[in-house]
């Protein structure tokens, strides 16, 4: 098994937070899969970057978006642009969300590699 030393484990959080030009966040309706399916119209990406790692791990402060009356959010998106871009990867949100009104909804990611 590989051991990885707390100055390397930094170096991948860091790709893939603050040098990793992939702070955009999406919201979706159902799985957005490999492509970025399903992203919540009307609900621009936002922007969330990340601090220098620390410890093997970075989480950023929290990404709040304005969200659509009439929306139901299951998952989350994250790009490598604003618009277009590529989809790097999703996953399902703590808690389905449903908004009869017009509401928002923080966004908060944790980036983590551990020892091995």
């Amino acid at each position: 098994m590989t051991s990885y030393s707390m100055t390397a484990r930094n170096k991948v959080v860091d790709s893939l937070g603050v040098n990793g030009n992939g702070d955009w966040f999406s919201l979706h309706t159902d799985d957005p899969g490999t492509t970025g399916l399903n992203e919540l119209a009307g609900c621009p990406r936002k922007n969330g970057p990340y601090p220098t790692a620390s410890a093997g791990e970075a989480t950023n402060g929290g990404t709040l978006f304005d969200v659509p009356a009439g929306s139901t959010i299951r998952y989350f998106g994250r790009w490598s642009a604003s618009t277009s871009g590529t989809f790097l990867l999703g996953g399902p949100l703590p808690a389905q969300e449903v908004f009869g009104v017009i509401g928002q909804y923080q966004l908060s990611n944790k980036i983590v590699q551990g020892a091995s």
